[in-house]
């Protein structure tokens, strides 16, 4: 995760789960940056990417969250409305891509890995949301997965619908696509980084945060177009 500023922080939008609910909120995060990498390890959030997978345009979404979610470990799925690409987040971007080919190899699915191991599986092969199975097979999978999550921390009322609505741009607040994140309430796509730590006069827009003095004050800002005022 890379960030196009020489700044020391930056200001992160992050989509925060909630345990009784599919709505999520956004949370701005500051993590530091080094060479221009997001250092977000130690944030307390997980990475979030959306692959767009039906052959219209390659495009990744990136994204984190944090809240009643997963505290370690990585979840894929193409479970995901409304669009069913392909979502995964995790803690460990090895672990992301191995679970990315595994779904790649299930041809759809809901699963859980830690570790390069997939701790429980659910094929859904047909268009990446149905199973061939029968129904007690299926619902076996899928409690598997589910336990599964709830091992790895996620805490929520139906830890299922709560991941695959994590896609879902017509529920608010924010919501990761293939696009970037979606501030629903506004029906905008918004920049992963809301600001970062800079002096004054830097050119950006939106929220820029200052630190000065020992302090951290978080301004509304607008690019400049005039160099000389």
């Amino acid at each position: 995760m890379t960030a196009d500023t020489d700044a020391e922080e930056v200001t992160v939008r992050v989509i925060e789960i909630h345990p009784d609910r599919t709505q999520t909120t956004e949370k701005q995060v500051v993590m530091p940056v080094r060479d221009h990498a997001v250092e977000w390890k130690d944030s307390g959030c997980l990475l979030a990417m959306v692959l767009e997978r039906h052959g219209k345009n390659g495009n990744i979404g990136y994204g984190f969250i944090t809240g009643s979610c997963l505290k370690t470990g990585t979840v894929a799925t193409t479970y995901f409305h409304d669009h069913h690409n392909l979502f995964v987040a995790g803690d460990d971007p090895e672990d992301m891509l191995f679970a990315v080919r595994r779904i790649q190899t299930l041809q759809g699915g809901f699963l859980t890995v830690k570790n390069k191991k997939v701790l429980a599986e659910l094929a859904l092969p047909v268009c990446g949301i149905l199973s061939e199975r029968g129904i007690q097979d299926t619902a076996l999978d899928l409690k598997a997965v589910r336990e599964s999550l709830e091992e790895l921390g996620y805490r929520h009322s139906s830890p299922v619908m709560s991941l695959g609505t994590l896609g879902l741009p017509v529920s608010p607040a924010l919501k990761l696509t293939d696009k970037g994140l979606v501030d629903v309430k506004r029906s905008v796509i918004v920049p992963l980084i809301a600001g970062c730590m800079r002096l004054p006069g830097s050119r950006f827009s939106d929220v820029c945060c200052l630190k000065f003095a020992g302090f951290v004050f978080r301004l509304r800002c607008h690019e400049k177009t005039d160099p000389d005022t």
